[in-house]
């Protein structure tokens, strides 16, 4: 008789994980439509930086993650003029900061707020909740 000795290699899954997926751009909107309100948002985000997570020295004005906090904020209103910036968009991206790259954190934001359930919530959108 032989015997086969079987030393199974584990194989990488190739399921693809929604942090790490590229964002969907958003579906384009009329002209003149998508910039409205832009310009408030960032604004909003200059009065909610210095709220995020209070305690943590992190995202303090002088802190070492608060131009990374302000970047992904900036960038996600870029993204996403419709949606814009929404109190509470910080501790979401505060949370990725604090454990992945800025780019990273940026990604999984968009894609985490790309699913309708989750950004309907940030839309203030009774209807689709």
């Amino acid at each position: 008789t032989t015997t086969t000795s079987s030393t199974a290699t584990p194989t990488p899954t190739t399921a693809t994980s929604t942090a790490t997926a590229t964002p969907t751009p958003p579906p384009a909107a009329a002209p003149g439509k998508a910039a409205q309100g832009k310009e408030h948002s960032v604004e909003l985000i200059e009065l909610d930086l210095p709220r995020t997570f209070p305690a943590l020295s992190f995202f303090a004005r002088d802190g070492p993650m608060f131009s990374e906090l302000r970047a992904v904020l900036e960038a996600y209103v870029c993204f996403r003029p419709d949606v814009g910036y929404v109190q509470g968009m910080s501790f979401v991206a505060g949370v990725l900061l604090l454990n992945m790259e800025t780019y990273h954190a940026f990604r999984c934001m968009a894609n985490l707020l790309n699913v309708p359930c989750v950004r309907a919530f940030y839309r203030v959108d009774a209807d689709a909740i």
